[in-house]
């Protein structure tokens, strides 16, 4: 209650909190400038718009676009995607598919050699295989998806062998895998 209320320690007297009587929050304004710093001037446009926007940068900035991307391309902030001709944030463009990535950039790089660096970052980001024997899997975890356990157990078995049926039992907390219950101990199930 004394969030919601406010008391005169001299007095006494107890009178409503400001969010009863007062602005609290402040209206929403939307960017006037942008500070010279590439990564600080996207990263300020990324929260403002939820997406990448050389042309409100270049306004911002008062620079023309090509030499506000440039500069982003410069610090390795923003990659040009080869299918969509749209730039991405490193951070997306970097994560996801990122062997599909790398083969759409290096049949961009034959066309165009400016793909080039996005070729050589994707092909840095992508990472050999790991082999699913080298992890470590949680199924029938409370959260844990069936498509995941069925392509876990997958992996595991030979290509050519038959692969087990893979389903989720009544409880949350255990799957079925080729006829074997996996039951997470009670110390490891997520409450």
């Amino acid at each position: 209650m004394t969030a919601l209320e406010n008391v005169d320690p001299e007095t006494s007297r107890i009178s409503l909190a400001d969010i009863f009587t007062k602005r609290t929050i402040r209206p929403y304004e939307p960017l006037r400038e942008l500070p010279s710093d590439p990564k600080a001037a996207m990263l300020q446009v990324l929260a403002e718009c939820g997406r990448l926007d050389t042309g409100l940068m270049s306004r911002l900035l008062d620079k023309p676009e090509p030499e506000v991307i440039g500069q982003l391309v410069a610090a390795d902030l923003i990659y040009k995607e080869p299918n969509s001709q749209q730039y991405q944030t490193a951070d997306e463009y970097l994560s996801g598919n990122v062997r599909q990535k790398l083969r759409d950039a290096q049949g961009a790089t034959l066309l165009d050699p400016a793909y080039e660096r996005t070729s050589r970052r994707s092909k840095e980001s992508s990472r050999r295989s790991c082999p699913s024997s080298t992890l470590t899997c949680a199924l029938g975890r409370p959260g844990f998806p069936l498509r995941c356990t069925s392509r876990f157990s997958t992996g595991i078995w030979p290509s050519n062998a038959q692969h087990p049926a893979t389903a989720h039992r009544p409880s949350p907390e255990t799957s079925m895998v080729a006829g074997v219950s996996i039951c997470l101990p009670a110390t490891t199930r997520s409450s």
